[in-house]
């Protein structure tokens, strides 16, 4: 799976697999990232900066986004049921 920048469309990063559900995403910069269309359930963003990154049509249910800068972000038709959206 690779993740582009929602703004330029340069390649981020590229994480191998299909899904990313559940898995701890603070190791990665995600600051204008595009994760539209995804399955980012369980996903823990705590304390990212997400800054200007797209999560449209995007699963995430029971994300944690705790102390997450979330200015500019885009969750257009995003599933955030139990999604953890504390400060």
């Amino acid at each position: 799976m690779i993740i582009y920048d929602r703004q330029t469309r340069e390649k981020l990063f590229e994480i191998p697999g299909d899904t990313l559900a559940g898995q701890d995403l603070r190791h990665f910069n995600l600051h204008y990232a595009d994760l539209s269309d995804l399955n980012l359930s369980g996903c823990n963003f705590e304390d990212m900066d997400l800054e200007g990154a797209q999560f449209a049509n995007t699963n995430l249910c029971d994300a944690n986004f705790t102390n997450a800068n979330l200015a500019e972000v885009i969750f257009t038709r995003a599933d955030l049921s139990n999604a953890k959206l504390v400060r």
